[in-house]
């Protein structure tokens, strides 16, 4: 990350239209499944630029509608200690929009047991 906050914010502005771009290029017929989500760069803009900077992301139209597939989605949070200060943003920011997560407990480190984990929910939610 950079230590400018102006190029922080402009950097995740940049991810944040990627992640909207790559999600509206998904087909609507198919399963869309991402390692990232559009608050990805809004929790760092708030951790590296400002709490303005992420208040004003959370007001784009792009924002908006990801926040719904979020909303539709499912959401897994998983880190490590070192993660924690970030981790914290995610779950603060998550409650705040009210979008539903599950959590990766950290003693699940295999990625065969994560995977495992993921799909047990899949079939929760949609079955």
């Amino acid at each position: 990350m950079t230590t400018s906050p102006t190029r922080a914010l402009q950097l995740q502005n940049h991810i944040l239209d990627a992640q909207f771009a790559a999600e509206n290029a998904a087909s609507p017929a198919t399963c869309y499944i991402s390692d990232r989500s559009g608050l990805d760069p809004i929790v760092y803009a708030q951790l590296f630029a400002s709490e303005q900077a992420a208040r004003d992301m959370l007001a784009l139209e792009e924002w908006t509608e990801l926040e719904r597939r979020m909303k539709a989605g499912i959401v897994v949070l998983s880190g490590t200690e070192e993660w924690m200060h970030i981790d914290s943003a995610f779950r603060e920011l998550l409650a705040a929009r009210d979008i539903h997560y599950t959590v990766v407990p950290k003693d699940v480190e295999s990625l065969e047991a994560r995977v495992k984990l993921v799909l047990e929910h899949l079939n929760w939610v949609g079955g």
